[in-house]
């Protein structure tokens, strides 16, 4: 294995795997910082400040003839730019909102001009984003933003040619904030009602409407984004690219909540636990296996010690206590048992298997599956949530089963293209079989897996994660690196990855996936997990823990070294640019790290702290390795003595002339 640096602190990639365009933003100083002159600036808003400078050759106006005790004047022009009130140091735009008594006292209404009158209107006050470009039909547009507002509210958002000049009443819909900041991040595809066309003009402008609570506020705005790509082109033969959820077959144990993949209701005790793999008596492979409840039959739970665990004896098979009374007395659709009556239902006895996949009614799917019974007898399948929670009756029919192995396809040829009923809706995850059709006599149910998968456009990259840890790492205040130990055999194990043979090789040939770091972001569906599947350029994390553009290089980044592993041991090196004005010692840094194998994730929650409270009792911190003499650049690419920048020696950085 190459002794690489690996650059784990990457700007996302703005297209996911399926080669989307890149994100491109339109917007100049949205992070309300690089430029003192607010003329360089994308935003303009509508609002009612005092004391307003302003140059009349940009098109600003100041209605001074509107002022008065009660009322400031309305300024149009470049958005406010001040220092964030509870971030010293920080730059915001803000935009000043009046009340309705104050419109009233002042006599000076924003004209309603729908109905040509004076009237209070939600664009009384408003801010605008003010792209550098026009935006045509079928570009899809995401604008990311952190506001706040000294009050709670909301906004609501329009299409404008110009700032000021309507075009369409809605595009992004509404968006609440609160009096902390917060980030929003919201996509809409632009349609033909939002480019119409007007004297020449397009869609140019994004306008937020602030006047809807009618009882004054302060917005401020920060961080804004304003960015378009084309929308991803079907691939024709996506329909035929399935991605199988099953991904140990019979032997897969992945947890889903309480349940693992196979879960079986054995109607002798009537409790949902894993599946037991058994060696099947026909022909000694493994196989999973359900039992059927009988008519006249008396059944028994198994002996338990203190522990929960089955009681074996000497021929290491599991015992049991005396009947407990669940019986037939007679044939018929009664179970008598001394605390009432039960109905002897096909479901009494059913078998579970539940993925990660939420299905979509009317979305394809392949199903895989052998089986066999000790007597003939029929299966039916149906939709469930979750393992008994019933949705829908039929899912691919009824199985007939003899005691020869079977094998049942469904949807894998052209002739049977198989989708989820539209009575199931969109939240399933598990099919279920009723298993106790034969009710004369029991009979034990054997099965084996091989495939159960869908399009593979259509699962989403959360469903893929197979299993997540906490992890803290360690950051100094100076430009030296810090590090830690992190076990990884968890993840190794969960990934069946026998070692980190990824860490130092850049394409996918072996189908495992990088180590990558990824934006926390909840409510945007093109960050996180989406964005994490490949190889990407350097980027920095700043003290929100949002990613830094790659041409502004300020801020933490996070290498792992996997010249230190050590079994399932290895050193991630945190630097901090100290340059990058970001102080641990006040806030913590939260983001991921996702790491993955043949389309499958392992998630790492990552806390970036301060180094000394790291060392408060949370794990002893070790010091990164002692000079080897190599030395690689900040995209932890090997260089010599000849190249000049920014570099890493020993795990530490330095500018290399």
């Amino acid at each position: 294995m190459k002794k690489i640096f690996t650059l784990l602190a990457c700007v996302l990639m703005a297209g996911s795997a399926f080669g989307q365009e890149r994100w491109k933003d339109l917007v100049v100083n949205g992070n309300m910082e690089s430029a003192q002159d607010p003329k360089w600036s994308s935003f303009w808003c509508h609002d009612w400040r005092e004391n307003v400078q302003f140059d009349p050759e940009t098109g600003q106006k100041y209605d001074e003839s509107t002022i008065t005790e009660n009322s400031q004047g309305m300024f149009q022009g470049f958005a406010e730019i001040v220092e964030d009130p509870v971030k010293a140091g920080n730059h915001c735009a803000r935009v000043i909102i009046r009340t309705r008594e104050q419109a009233e006292a002042a006599g000076n209404k924003t004209i309603d001009t729908q109905n040509n009158k004076p009237d209070w209107v939600e664009w009384d006050s408003q801010f605008f984003i003010y792209a550098n470009e026009t935006i045509p039909e079928g570009k899809e547009v995401r604008l990311t933003l952190r506001i706040r507002g000294e009050k709670a509210g909301k906004l609501q958002t329009q299409a404008h040619f110009t700032p000021g000049d309507y075009n369409h009443y809605q595009l992004f819909g509404d968006i609440e904030y609160t009096t902390e900041w917060q980030k929003k991040s919201v996509t809409a595809t632009v349609s033909s009602s939002h480019t119409q066309e007007s004297n020449g003009k397009f869609f140019q402008s994004v306008a937020f409407n602030l006047s809807t609570m009618q009882d004054g506020n302060t917005v401020y705005f920060d961080d804004v984004k304003l960015e378009i790509r084309d929308p991803k082109e079907e691939d024709p033969n996506q329909a035929g690219q399935f991605f199988n959820l099953l991904r140990h077959g019979t032997q897969s144990a992945d947890k889903f909540g309480s349940y693992t993949t196979f879960t079986a209701r054995n109607g002798a005790t009537g409790n949902d636990e894993p599946a037991p793999i058994v060696n099947d008596p026909v022909d000694g492979q493994p196989a999973l296996t359900v039992a059927t409840i009988a008519y006249n039959a008396q059944y028994s739970k198994p002996k338990l010690d203190e522990e929960g665990n089955p009681v074996l004896d000497e021929n290491n098979q599991p015992t049991f206590e005396d009947p407990i009374g669940i019986y037939i007395t007679e044939k018929g659709d009664t179970i008598k048992k001394q605390d009432g009556n039960f109905g002897i239902d096909d479901w009494k006895t059913q078998f579970f298997v539940t993925v990660s996949h939420k299905w979509k009614k009317g979305e394809k799917y392949k199903l895989v599956m052998w089986a066999r019974a000790d007597k003939d007898l029929q299966l039916d399948t149906q939709c469930h949530t979750m393992p008994g929670s019933y949705v829908h009756y039929n899912l691919c029919g009824s199985l007939d089963l003899t005691s020869e192995w079977t094998k049942y396809e469904f949807g894998v040829s052209e002739d049977d293209v198989r989708t989820i009923p539209s009575e199931a809706g969109n939240d399933c995850q598990t099919i279920a079989f009723n298993c106790n059709k034969l009710k004369d006599e029991a009979a034990n149910i054997y099965f084996r897996f091989e495939e159960f998968s869908f399009t593979e456009g259509n699962i989403k990259d959360e469903e893929r994660v197979l299993g997540e840890e906490n992890l803290n790492l360690p950051v100094n205040d100076t430009d030296d690196g810090t590090s830690t130990t992190v076990d990884m055999a968890e993840m190794l194990t969960t990934l069946e990855a026998e070692d980190f043979g990824f860490m130092n090789d850049y394409d996918e040939g072996d189908g495992i996936r990088y180590l990558t770091l990824i934006q926390p972001e909840d409510d945007d569906p093109y960050d996180g997990y989406t964005s994490a599947r490949s190889w990407t350029d350097e980027g920095f994390l700043n003290a929100e823990g949002y990613f830094i553009d790659s041409d502004d290089p300020h801020g933490i980044s996070i290498m792992a070294d996997d010249s230190s592993i050590d079994g399932s041991k290895v050193n991630f090196i945190v630097l901090l640019d100290p340059d990058a004005n970001i102080s641990l010692a006040e806030n913590n840094v939260d983001t991921k790290i996702c790491i993955g194998k043949g389309g499958w994730y392992y998630i790492y929650n990552v806390t970036l702290m301060d180094e000394t409270k790291y060392n408060t009792g949370i794990a002893p911190v070790k010091q990164v390795k002692a000079d080897n003499g190599l030395i690689y650049n900040i995209a932890g690419q090997r260089v010599d003595g000849s190249y000049k920048g920014l570099v890493i020696k020993n795990g530490q950085k330095f500018v290399q002339k």
